[in-house]
């Protein structure tokens, strides 16, 4: 971490695995709304809420008929978020992270942390999804004890066949099939009388249980005052005491709606926790490499300067003695030539150049760096000079030249620093092939969410702004009959019409929701990058990630609807308008009463079984008339894919309609067929979310904006400049001079000893042989 803050832009420490799981350095414990692991969720006080009667078949505006049912749902939400997020968590746990380097505590806070907060949007918004679409689905399909009642329209005595329908549940003059939020408050009445005696706060019964549920709040819950008259209500064998709810543990006010509470995951903290250390070891990074960048050593600067000055002060004698003899030479008085020198141009050029030569030669053998006056008169000191000046002369040749050709080959490194830089400077070097691969601006912010620079616009299917979804109220009511299902055979269109236009209404918003929830999370994903990235890469990239948005997203709702449509099939679920299944009774002289179900039958032929296919349809008729486009079928969502909304780009048959049941001067506006297809399926327009256009825009410049760069660093190479290497070289030479004038001297002593010792031997063994040749002589 050290290292880090000091060296934050050219530290790198590679990482020995660069795969990591989350879930080896993030905790988790989140923290649940109090009612959550209170005893109102327990057993115990469900069981006591009945007070003194068993058990009811339905809730209804009676605490104790309606207590039971609701506090289970309460527990059973507690239960499946919980469960929810426990799979979620483990399924995130097993994703990881993936790095090269190993990232600084503030990186890895901020990817760390960005990772999380699309994981919490991810699993917040599928939830919520699925809830809402299995409620529009449950409210327009099912057939149940909270939202129907049975009916006998008519009984023949003769026969021993007895078909029941059903009929919409009403609400204070609210129908569950025109809106299923219709509500009514929850009281506690009298045993006696059946008057109320206390209406309790923000409680309340609804088209079904999981609506009241959701419509309600826990108000009552928190005050002691109201639960304790609760209790006092239901006091019975089975009454437990039971605390009120502490507001102060809570985020959410008490008359919050459980509705916002399930649409917050009822979860007070996420308490997520990221442990840099267990991360640092994971990555088991072994060495660490960075850039120092410093200001010369005084004692390098020290030398540099000595070295200069000894190769100038060299350089300038030298330059100096060429142009006093150069000066001395033309302040010379000339001799002109006389009539006697008969010899020609040419012997007297042949005879200079003999003696410039002769001359060069003999002061070259001659030449003496280390003169002295001491040893003009001594001839041996005088050749040990001239032994080490060739000394001295051929080692700083060899030396020279080798710097020479190192200065020339050597490749120098420049390191650019440019601060504060604009876009345009940016892309300029970016541009340019010199700079462009080692150019780096780290970025302020390492994690860009795509929000700040990606735009997604949408364009729907032209039904979602039509008058039927902005009338949807007044159009529903008038293709709306209540007795409907009394009156009309099970193939009538009268009977699914309803039912598929809350389908297509809700799936325009359902479409409209499942792309904010998905743009909430897409835009909150982000683009980490420590250092700045050019325009074509933030463009391939983004248009490669919004590609797998679009592909996805139709995708992740069409499968959350296909799972509610295999369930209600698999379970035999019968239809609110009993158009897969119908039950009838029989008179069999048995002792005990019985219902009896029998499966619908659709198709050309009326061949295709409810019980089997729950795709069997036919086409729509009403009063035998067809209407073009729609079916009916088993499910009115089933038969509603597979229609077309061929009818309402004409207005006669959306007269027809509207005028079903009785006239009404409303006017609504048919589709244009210039703008969409009417041959269309709905399934064909689902597999697209109902979108028909997609617009996206990338503003890179809102992109530099959010990384915000201080500075941009890149490096030149390049070879040395004449001048730099000139001067380099000079620098050099002196300090050159310095030393073999030092050392060539003692060398030549040395080599000079070695030549004397030598010549010495070989006068003693000259000697030895020839007195050995004298001797053998006077004996012969």
């Amino acid at each position: 971490e050290n290292l880090f803050k000091k060296f934050p832009l050219t530290l790198k420490c590679p990482c020995n695995q660069i795969v990591i799981p989350y879930g080896s350095f993030i905790s988790f414990s989140p923290e649940y709304h109090p009612v959550c692991s209170s005893l109102f969720v327990s057993d115990e006080w469900i069981l006591s809420t009945r007070g003194r009667y068993p058990l009811a078949i339905y809730p209804t505006v009676k605490f104790e008929e309606s207590a039971p049912y609701f506090f289970n749902t309460l527990a059973t939400l507690c239960s499946l978020i919980q469960n929810t997020l426990s799979n979620a968590w483990q399924i995130f746990n097993r994703s990881s992270l993936i790095t090269a380097q190993t990232l600084s505590y503030e990186e890895l806070n901020d990817r760390s942390n960005a990772t999380l907060q699309q994981f919490i949007l991810n699993t917040v918004a599928k939830f919520t999804r699925i809830r809402r679409l299995i409620s529009i689905h449950s409210h327009s399909m099912f057939l149940a004890n909270y939202n129907t009642q049975f009916s006998i329209p008519h009984v023949n005595n003769n026969d021993t066949h007895i078909e029941f329908s059903s009929l919409p549940m009403i609400i204070d003059n609210c129908s569950c099939v025109i809106n299923n939020e219709c509500k009514k408050s929850i009281g506690l009445y009298s045993y006696d009388d059946q008057q109320l005696i206390f209406e309790i706060p923000n409680l309340y019964i609804s088209c079904s249980i999981i609506q009241g549920v959701l419509e309600s709040s826990l108000e009552c819950f928190f005050s002691q005052s109201c639960l304790d008259i609760v209790q006092w209500y239901i006091i019975s064998t089975e009454s437990i005491e039971i605390p009120i709810l502490n507001a102060s543990n809570t985020r959410f006010l008490p008359e919050t709606p459980i509705s916002v509470l399930l649409d917050s995951f009822m979860i007070e903290q996420w308490g997520h926790h990221i442990q840099y250390d267990q991360y640092f070891n994971q990555c088991a990074t072994k060495l660490c490499s960075y850039t120092l960048i410093s200001r010369p050593h005084s004692l390098y600067v020290i030398t540099v300067l000595v070295s200069l000055f000894c190769g100038l002060s060299i350089a300038w004698r030298i330059i100096l003695l060429i142009i006093i003899r150069f000066l001395r030479n033309l302040m010379r008085p000339k001799i002109l030539p006389t009539t006697d020198t008969l010899t020609s141009r040419h012997v007297r050029f042949i005879n200079h150049i003999r003696y410039v030569w002769q001359s060069l030669m003999n002061k070259l053998l001659k030449f003496n760096v280390f003169e002295n006056e001491a040893t003009w008169n001594n001839e041996c000191h005088l050749r040990t000079e001239i032994l080490a000046t060739r000394i001295y002369i051929l080692c700083l040749g060899i030396s020279i030249s080798i710097l020479i050709v190192y200065t020339l080959l050597i490749i120098q490194t420049h390191l650019i620093i440019i601060n504060n830089p604009s876009l345009i400077e940016f892309e300029d070097l970016q541009k340019n092939s010199k700079y462009s691969s080692t150019l780096n601006c780290p970025c302020q912010n390492i994690s860009i969410e795509y929000k700040s620079f990606i735009k997604i616009k949408v364009n729907y299917h032209q039904f979602c702004s039509s008058d039927f979804i902005l009338n949807s109220s007044i159009w529903l009511n008038q293709i709306y009959f209540s007795q409907a299902t009394l009156i009309y055979s099970y193939i009538d269109y009268r009977l699914f019409i309803v039912s598929q236009f809350r389908w297509l209404i809700s799936l325009c918003t359902l479409a409209n929701d499942t792309l904010s929830d998905e743009l909430i999370y897409f835009y909150s994903n982000t683009f980490v990058s420590k250092n700045l990235q050019p325009r074509e890469s933030i463009e391939q990239r983004a248009n490669a990630t919004m590609v797998q948005f679009r592909i996805s997203t139709p995708r992740t709702f069409l499968r959350i609807l296909d799972s509610i449509r295999s369930i209600a099939q698999g379970n035999g679920i019968v239809s609110s308008t009993m158009s897969n299944w119908y039950f009838f009774a029989l008179n069999r002289n048995i002792e005990y009463d019985s219902i009896w179900s029998q499966s619908r039958f659709y198709g050309k032929y009326n061949d295709c079984s409810c019980a089997t296919n729950a795709m069997c349809t036919s086409q729509a008729t009403i009063n035998g008339s067809i209407v073009p486009g729609f079916r009916v079928g088993c499910y009115a969502l089933e038969a509603l894919l597979q229609s077309t909304l061929e009818c309402l780009y004409n207005i006669t048959c959306i007269n027809v309609l509207k005028n079903m049941y009785y006239f009404s001067n409303i006017t609504f506006r048919p589709l244009d067929l210039l703008v969409s297809s009417p041959n269309d399926t709905v399934q064909t327009l689902i597999k697209k979310l109902m979108i028909v256009q997609w617009e996206t825009n990338i503003n890179y410049d809102q992109y530099y904006s959010s990384c915000a760069p201080l500075q941009c660093i890149y490096f030149i190479y390049e070879r040395i400049s004449l001048m730099y290497s000139i001067t380099t070289i000079v620098g050099l030479f002196g300090g050159l001079t310095v030393l073999l004038k030092i050392f060539a001297p003692i060398l030549a002593k040395i080599l000079r000893k070695i030549q004397i010792y030598h010549r010495q031997q070989h006068i003693v063994m000259a000697m030895a042989i020839f007195e050995e040749q004298q001797q053998q002589n006077n004996n012969d």
